[in-house]
């Protein structure tokens, strides 16, 4: 099976995985689950196959922060135009991280720092839509990603997950 072509776009995502995604991701090497997934240079966004195609399936975005307040209003923004939903889960910051992040508009789920793979289940425990993108406090989503994240989500032959490629 081939692996997806790569969306264009400065980021990193993830999904709640169903057991066939799991699989479909392994066969591409990459490594998900309860393992450390923060040290891919790639990873992806997936999608339950049985998902009905009436229209642009719904997006999450999750970020994991501590102490982000410099960045995490661009993060956010970048992705706002695209996401119905954004989440945070924040390690207890002690700067105004919280309060830009609600100011935006997200959901923020304070959480005590155990490891970042605990800190994205929580997030991704919290996502409700059927697409979750993974941003890094210090990660922005282009326009252009935005634009194709909703153009491959829209058509009617969309994979059960993408690799999305970081651009340093």
């Amino acid at each position: 099976m081939d692996a997806p072509r790569p969306v264009y776009g400065y980021v990193s995502c993830a999904r709640t995985l169903n057991p066939t995604a799991v699989r479909l991701l392994a066969a591409w090497g990459i490594s998900v689950g309860r393992v450390p997934v923060d040290s891919l240079q790639t990873t992806c966004m997936c999608r339950d196959r049985d998902y009905a195609m009436t229209k642009r399936p719904a997006v999450s975005l999750i970020v994991i922060t501590r102490d982000e307040e410099a960045l995490i209003g661009q993060c956010i923004e970048s992705a706002r135009s695209f996401c119905d939903e954004l989440l945070v889960v924040d390690s207890l910051s002690t700067d105004r991280t919280v309060e830009i992040a609600k100011g935006l508009g997200a959901l923020v789920f304070e959480q005590e720092f155990t490891n970042y793979v605990r800190q994205k289940q929580i997030a991704l425990d919290h996502a409700t839509s059927e697409w979750v993108l993974l941003l890094d406090a210090d990660e922005q989503a282009t326009y252009e990603l935005g634009r194709e994240i909703e153009r491959t989500l829209s058509a009617s032959d969309s994979a059960d997950g993408y690799r999305i490629q970081r651009v340093l």
